[in-house]
């Protein structure tokens, strides 16, 4: 951990609209107040709320703030991820739904099918998904075979 304290003479606004734009994640904040009560004000960048650790425990409480700013910002990410990947059956679909992020559509694995489907919508195959995708057992679009393959398939500027 880093800490760094802005002992300026900016106004607190102007202290916190700094570190913000530095990008820290987690301001803490110690006032009289606070040292009187032997407490911190620790205020996270990722969703604004504050929440006060007790100065004996601050190491401990900050690495817990950190661990939870962590997966909320890997949580929203992925769900942003998930929110643009397109599970497609038919290639009219695919050119629908690029416009708007990544599809996966059913491949058989030939190559001749996939540079058709490329031709015929636009798009470059990307690779094939980590986590299988699909519903079993899926149909080509190009050549009708079975498969349970899935592919992303998206636009590349």
């Amino acid at each position: 951990m880093r800490v760094e304290i802005d002992a300026s003479d900016l106004r607190p606004g102007a202290k916190y609209y700094r570190w913000e734009m530095k990008g820290v994640p987690l301001r803490l904040e110690i006032g009289p107040r606070d040292l009187e009560n032997n407490v911190a004000v620790a205020v996270r960048r990722d969703t604004g709320e504050k929440e006060q650790i007790p100065l004996p425990e601050i190491e401990t409480g900050v690495r817990l703030k950190f661990e939870a700013i962590q997966k909320s910002l890997y949580d929203k990410a992925e769900s942003e991820l998930e929110s643009r990947i397109f599970d497609c059956a038919e290639l009219d679909e695919v050119k629908e739904k690029i416009q708007e992020g990544v599809a996966t559509i059913p491949w058989c694995g030939k190559r001749e099918c996939g540079l058709e489907m490329e031709d015929r919508i636009g798009a470059g195959i990307l690779g094939i998904p980590l986590t299988p995708r699909g519903k079993g057992k899926e149909k080509c679009p190009i050549c009708g075979a079975e498969t349970e393959t899935r592919v992303y398939v998206a636009r590349t500027y």
